[in-house]
């Protein structure tokens, strides 16, 4: 028997897949690499960032001002938590901004 591909980029292809695109990443996961035959895909999206379905980046998206990620695998754009101003320290929760 022969198979016609790899999966593409972004998605996982189990056994008896029919499409290169048959299961996205799930969201919080990326897949930067073709061939990917596990959920996990290539692994999780980095602090600071999240990851929507079928991400192919573990820096897809940056987390939104005024809100930070502190962990990994984030699956959506309100990260973790929104950031909190304090009168004697500023704003808490920000990173560093890295960039």
């Amino acid at each position: 028997h022969h198979c016609s591909g790899f999966c593409d980029e972004g998605f996982w292809c189990g056994e008896g897949s029919t499409s290169p695109q048959q299961n996205p990443c799930p969201a919080g996961r990326y897949g930067d690499v073709e061939g990917i035959g596990t959920p996990k895909c290539t692994g999780l999206c980095a602090p600071g960032h999240w990851c929507g379905p079928n991400s192919t980046s573990a820096f897809q998206a940056k987390c939104l001002g005024g809100s930070y990620g502190n962990v990994s695998g984030l699956p959506t754009e309100a990260c973790s938590l929104d950031c909190v101003y304090d009168d004697h320290r500023g704003l808490l929760g920000v990173g560093d901004g890295g960039d």
